[in-house]
């Protein structure tokens, strides 16, 4: 299995001239990849400096799943011998792509509305599994046109980021500098771990910032997202306010809308009174209707009371969205993605 550290490392004990990196680089960051990179086919290399290199990608099998309205697709790969999968989803919009990207199999948070959770967790990803996402898509978008339409990237998918974190930095590093992804076009999404927001927020680099909120109060909270029996909001909220101690910038907070359980008005008007005492211009509310899925028996709110609470929203003037449900058909919605696909 490839790892580019101990590959750059390799090119120097051989004595290579700092030329054969950037060779390597450009071969195995280009963005017009129609096959998973391999060795043979790196051709600005000499064969003698090809002798004993791992192999280029840790990908054994892939299926990809598109829904009916072409508007998404998900790639489920499998990573080695083992029977271990992962899961990556493509989200088409008018003039540009977004991907969701996974930082681990599976998910020890256990999020009681999350397929991936409710599955469990097997291991991290490495940073080179985490590019294999990206790769996945240039592969496929290539294949069918051109992937030159790809614009964000989210870690929205498997796992838990901070979990994870030296290895999502570093794969966040390598995708910013060789395919040049802007940074404010990359979001972290966290179940909320206050002390990891904070070193998130030391970092002097725009990276976008998402919380998984859906709950106004701890005893919600609660029963939802066991991390909150072990955080609560009082910290969640410190860290949320220490963050914008340091940066003047958007914050996202996601909310999945779970009938009888966190749709209430007066659960979302704590919410609200938070923000409030917040910076209230800078938090932006991402109103997400629950997906349905076999590991949980949730169901969304109704129409109804989706119009009191975006109702509320309007009346206290607080910036907020409705996150589109793409790929609910393929389990490629948010909460959908599980290593059992």
């Amino acid at each position: 299995m490839i790892n580019l550290i101990d590959l750059q490392k390799h090119l120097e004990v051989q004595g290579a001239p700092a030329y054969r990196w950037r060779q390597f680089l450009d071969y195995y960051f280009s963005w017009d990849l129609k096959a998973w990179p391999n060795v043979d086919a790196l051709q600005t290399w000499p064969k003698t400096l090809k002798n004993d290199l791992p192999a280029l990608h840790n990908v054994t099998e892939i299926k990809y799943l598109e829904s009916a309205d072409q508007r998404s697709a998900k790639a489920i790969i499998k990573y080695g011998d083992d029977d271990k999968w992962g899961e990556t989803v493509l989200m088409r919009y008018h003039n540009y792509d977004t991907i969701c990207l996974s930082s681990q199999l599976g998910c020890p948070l256990n999020c009681k509305f999350c397929a991936t959770g409710q599955g469990g967790f097997i291991r991290n990803l490495t940073a080179e599994e985490i590019i294999e996402q990206f790769q996945a898509w240039l592969i496929y978008l290539n294949q069918n046109g051109k992937a030159d339409s790809i614009k964000n990237l989210v870690f929205m998918g498997m796992g838990e980021p901070f979990l994870n974190w030296s290895e999502v930095k570093r794969a966040i590093e390598y995708l910013h500098d060789n395919y040049g992804i802007g940074h404010r076009h990359i979001t972290i999404s966290t179940a909320g771990l206050p002390d990891k927001i904070k070193e998130f927020s030391d970092l002097d680099w725009p990276v976008n910032l998402a919380i998984s909120l859906h709950a106004g109060s701890d005893a919600v909270r609660q029963k939802i997202m066991p991390i909150a029996n072990t955080y609560n909001l009082n910290q969640l909220w410190d860290s949320i306010n220490y963050y914008f101690g340091k940066h003047r910038r958007k914050l996202f907070l996601e909310y999945i809308l779970i009938e009888h359980l966190n749709d209430s008005v007066g659960e979302m008007r704590l919410v609200v009174e938070r923000i409030k005492k917040s910076e209230r211009k800078l938090l932006h509310v991402n109103m997400i209707p629950y997906n349905p899925h076999s590991a949980a028996d949730f169901q969304s709110s109704s129409a109804e009371q989706l119009r009191r609470l975006e109702a509320l929203l309007k009346d206290e003037k607080i910036h907020y969205t409705w996150r589109d449900s793409l790929g609910q058909e393929i389990g490629g919605a948010c909460g959908q993605l599980s290593k059992n696909s």
